[in-house]
């Protein structure tokens, strides 16, 4: 078996990953490397959520694999899974670097992607839902299914005469 799943990595067969993805689950820990190792050579998205479960098993050496090669064609989808493994006072210390060079390396693949940055996201909601405003510096807020302009408020009119 370990030689067909070999073969398959090899060959970047990418009809393999559904059976791959559904033989990690079940793998042993020798079994599940080589079936990562495979995943990460054929290095079809399609096998992230495989990747994802794969990091909450309780093999170690599994999970470091799993985040690495989720590093590598992992999605934003993987980003708070991974960002789990990268706490915790009894996390293994491997794991832990190789979460966070995977949260980095997803990052970086998206691009202007820094700190603090908005990003587009897929209007699933309107809840918390931000546009751009016709103003400049402005942000519109979605109310009630229509949007409305929030404008700074004007600034404090000081007389210079007496109270």
């Amino acid at each position: 078996r370990d030689l067909a799943v070999r073969a398959l990595g090899q060959q970047r067969h990418r009809p393999a990953v559904a059976a791959l993805a559904g033989a990690l689950a079940e793998a042993d820990a020798a079994g599940g490397r080589e079936i990562l190792e495979a995943l990460d050579r054929i290095a079809d998205p399609a096998a992230e959520p495989a990747l994802i479960r794969c990091l909450g098993r309780e093999e170690d050496d599994l999970r470091i694999e799993a985040a690495k090669v989720l590093g590598r064609l992992g999605t934003v989808a993987a980003v708070e899974p991974l960002l789990a493994c990268t706490e915790g006072l009894f996390t293994d210390s491997d794991l832990k670097r190789a979460a966070r060079a995977a949260i980095d390396s997803i990052q970086s693949r998206l691009g202007n992607a820094d700190e603090g940055r908005l990003s587009l996201a897929e209007p699933t909601s309107r809840a918390g839902g931000l546009s751009l405003a016709a103003g400049e510096g402005q942000l519109s807020l979605p109310e009630n299914g229509r949007e409305e302009s929030a404008s700074p408020p004007p600034a404090p009119h000081h007389d210079a005469g007496p109270p």
